[in-house]
């Protein structure tokens, strides 16, 4: 993320051009380094990818 806000502040492009997606089912994420993650709160160690899958009708928003 802060690569993302470095590249927004300094007028390089359009966020567009470095990330892009709509309606996806999964993300990959893969990084040169290990990088910490966590999820819901838990760490999860220092891991070089991720990968991130959505369930489709699995929560139900109600405004």
């Amino acid at each position: 993320m802060p690569r993302l806000v470095r590249y927004i502040l300094r007028g390089r492009g359009e966020v567009g051009d470095l990330l892009s997606g709509h309606d996806l089912d999964r993300i990959e994420v893969t990084c040169d380094r290990p990088l910490p993650l966590q999820a819901d709160g838990e760490d999860l160690g220092d891991v070089t990818k991720a990968l991130f899958e959505a369930e489709r009708s699995a929560v139900r928003v109600l405004i």
